[in-house]
């Protein structure tokens, strides 16, 4: 979505365009030319009647007679894992593998650099106070926050103020829809 990278686990659908599969394998690549089986255990939750756990086999391997939700296909656990890669899906029928094209993604599990340069309260009379623990004081004036942050396929930030009892206010939200600049 938006043109930005994926993290930590990656839920990935799709579906056979092939008649009658018996089973599937989904692979990740840095370089096209080796592959390596995206595997994880996947439990069948209701209303599905398989309810045990749909697990590959040692090559990566997913029977499709397991399959809960027909477009489901696994988790990617990417955790570490930075930069572009490449998926396919390969698909068994009939004696035969069938190739999906290698779809490219982008992977970001760094976070966002953020620096607080200064949080203050402007006065009504137009001065900047700092802030120390006591905190802020109703009709004291206004916050104001300045911030730097930075990251390579920045997306949005949010600033939220947090109280007592998780109380949350929102403060500003910026959503950049795939341009950085």
């Amino acid at each position: 979505r938006g043109h930005h990278p994926f993290g930590a686990k990656v839920l990935i659908n799709g579906l056979f365009n092939v008649s009658s599969p018996e089973k599937y394998r989904l692979e990740y690549s840095t370089d096209l030319s080796s592959w390596i089986p995206i595997s994880a255990n996947i439990k069948n939750k209701e209303p599905c009647l398989n309810l045990g756990i749909m697990s590959p086999d040692a090559s990566g391997w997913y029977l499709v007679s397991e399959m809960c939700d027909p477009q489901f296909l696994t988790i990617w656990n990417t955790a570490g894992m930075e930069g572009t890669h490449h998926l396919r899906l390969t698909v068994h029928s009939g004696g035969s593998d069938f190739f999906s094209n290698a779809v490219t993604v982008m992977l970001d599990n760094t976070a966002p650099k953020i620096a607080l340069q200064n949080l203050r309260i402007l006065q009504p009379d137009g001065d900047l106070d700092e802030i120390f623990c006591g905190g802020i004081k109703d009709s004291q004036g206004k916050l104001r926050i300045t911030y730097e942050v930075d990251d390579e396929n920045f997306a949005y930030f949010d600033i939220v103020a947090m109280g007592a009892n998780s109380l949350t206010i929102p403060i500003y939200s910026k959503s950049y829809g795939g341009n950085p600049s």
